[in-house]
């Protein structure tokens, strides 16, 4: 049986690892709060898998609850249904460099439009080929989102960027969070619902 963490993720994002067991990888972000008075795991629709830890304890406590949890990971995650999985074909490598400017037109188009009402400070935007998620805030304030977003309807593309937006306050899904996200996108809960029905591939 082989377990290993590798970290940080090859994508070069804050707080993100990979776990490899039985011949699996799976990626997983590290989250830290005030509020949590125990380490819990959550698991999306898309498959991305989280760990919140308390903020008063070390990060190694995170990394082995995933190892003494990663069973229960991988039941849950295989009993996700596969049948509104997002597939892309295969692409080329000049299709990708066209498809990540225009993604990246894109969501500095949303950016623009939505912080103009939440006036946040953020530092880098960058477009990634990600595999279990759609955007993520890190812990330096930079904004990465999947090229992807391209082939999404408009909305929810709006809910992505403002949702990210939303974690340069709250680095967290607490209510403020949400009631943050609400401002702007005040459907999110029907909106956030239907992209966890669009799996990534």
């Amino acid at each position: 049986m082989v377990w290993s963490v590798i970290g940080p993720f090859w994508l070069n994002m804050e707080n993100i690892f990979c776990l490899e067991y039985l011949d699996r990888r799976v990626e997983y972000e590290l989250r830290k709060s005030s509020k949590a008075r125990n380490i819990r795991i959550s698991i999306e629709g898309s498959g991305l898998v989280s760990v919140t830890l308390p903020k008063i304890l070390p990060d190694i406590f995170a990394h082995r609850f995933i190892k003494e949890k990663a069973d229960w990971i991988l039941k849950k995650i295989n009993e996700l249904d596969l049948g509104n999985r997002f597939v892309l074909p295969k692409i080329t490598r000049n299709e990708y460099k066209k498809y990540r400017l225009q993604a990246h037109e894109l969501v500095l188009g949303k950016i623009e439009k939505y912080n103009k009402y939440y006036n946040f400070f953020y530092n880098n935007i960058s477009i990634k080929d990600q595999k279990t998620r759609w955007g993520s805030c890190s812990s330096n304030r930079n904004l990465n989102f999947n090229y992807k977003l391209l082939f999404l309807k408009d909305y929810l593309v709006d809910y992505v960027v403002v949702h990210e937006l939303c974690h340069l306050k709250e680095m967290n899904h607490s209510k403020d969070f949400w009631n943050l996200v609400s401002e702007c996108i005040g459907e999110y809960k029907k909106i956030r619902k239907e992209l966890k029905e669009v799996r990534i591939e």
